[in-house]
């Protein structure tokens, strides 16, 4: 009713003995008994004064959880202020590394399966002393907060750990091994920090197709290498945003932040940020971009990827397959893009040897 209609309810109520006002119910107006009113205030009051104890210990636990929650947020904030700022925690020197083979953006369980088998193939011949997975090695799909299939993302977490742990198992006789998180790996992070209970039964999801427990849903870096095992097989793993550093410090290789419209684009943008020579993944694409500075040759390097070329969320996705060899002698070095075409529908890896 309107203002006009409750106070004349009111009056006509009052007049007849039933004290009563006008009480306002979002655009709208009615009428309210003071009697029930001040009922409702004294039950109320009675309330409060028999469980003031209660109430008094709630509010100082509710006062501690605001606390801890505002510095968890503040260090989540920072975290992600950090992620690509310059740090020195996150330059990883590798010496003593003269050959190396660099693969990214797999996407497991999308994997391009006999892509990865011709790349391996190249591997085993160039018989390497350092392998880096730079990144988007694990796809994480069921962790992706995107538009998904539900019955895909359940059943992609046993493939993945399946499929993971073979990697790993046929890369073990490598002497060096490191594992590089990317935007894909960091799906597991964004997870973890969103307090949610989907988080917690995707971890129970995660300890069941690992046959593992204990691990700290706090961590999502240490829980992220403990879901692989990593250890067992001799991995490093760092978190998305670290660098590796070969030849002297004169070539850096790190997942990457930037995807240009062509090839080649997001390599010239990773040189301009980075300011020294680099490879990187992220783009899934094959490109370079070379400089000659002070008479040396330098250069950035897009990676290519391993992935499954036809997506769910792109029909047509301009992409290469491929990846990357670097011969290192003290602060020289040598990169040696391979990529994989098809030759009679078949994925070939494009490397004849020196």
């Amino acid at each position: 009713m309107t203002r006009a209609e409750a106070k004349s309810k009111a009056a006509r109520l009052t007049a007849a003995g039933v004290p009563t006002e006008v009480k306002k119910e979002g655009s709208r107006y009615g009428t309210r008994t003071i009697a029930t009113q001040r009922k409702h205030l004294s039950r109320s009051n009675a309330e409060r004064a028999a469980n003031g104890k209660t109430l008094k210990y709630r509010r100082a636990h509710l006062a501690r959880y605001a606390a801890r929650a505002s510095d968890t947020r503040a260090a989540r904030r920072s975290y992600e202020t950090d992620l690509f700022a310059e740090s020195l925690e996150k330059r990883i020197a590798v010496p003593d590394a003269h050959r190396v083979v660099i693969l990214s953006d797999l996407q497991i369980p999308f994997e391009d399966c006999p892509a990865l088998d011709q790349a391996l193939e190249v591997l085993h011949r160039i018989n390497p002393d350092t392998v880096v997975l730079n990144g988007d090695i694990a796809d994480c799909y069921a962790e992706s907060a995107f538009l998904k299939d539900s019955v895909k993302a359940q059943e992609s977490i046993p493939e993945t750990h399946d499929r993971v742990r073979s990697l790993l198992d046929i890369l073990q006789g490598v002497p060096r091994k490191v594992w590089m998180g990317g935007n894909h790996e960091d799906r597991w992070r964004r997870l973890l920090w969103g307090e949610s209970p989907t988080a917690v039964a995707m971890l129970r999801a995660h300890q069941r197709a690992a046959g593992l427990d204990g691990i700290d849903l706090n961590d999502p870096i240490a829980s992220f290498e403990k879901l692989f095992e990593m250890g067992k097989y001799g991995f490093k793993y760092y978190p998305y945003s670290h660098r590796l550093y070969f030849a002297d410090n004169n070539l850096i290789v790190t997942h990457g932040k930037y995807v240009s419209r062509h090839s080649g684009y997001s390599a010239k943008r990773t040189w301009e940020w980075l300011g020294k020579s680099c490879i990187v993944g992220h783009t899934h694409r094959l490109g370079s971009y070379l400089v000659t500075q002070d008479g040396h040759e330098a250069g950035a390097w897009e990676n290519g990827c391993l992935c499954q070329l036809e997506p769910e969320y792109d029909d047509a996705p301009n992409w290469q397959q491929g990846f990357s060899l670097v011969h290192v002698d003290g602060p020289e070095f040598h990169v040696v893009q391979v990529p994989i075409v098809r030759r009679r529908g078949k994925p070939v890896a494009v490397y004849q040897p020196a």
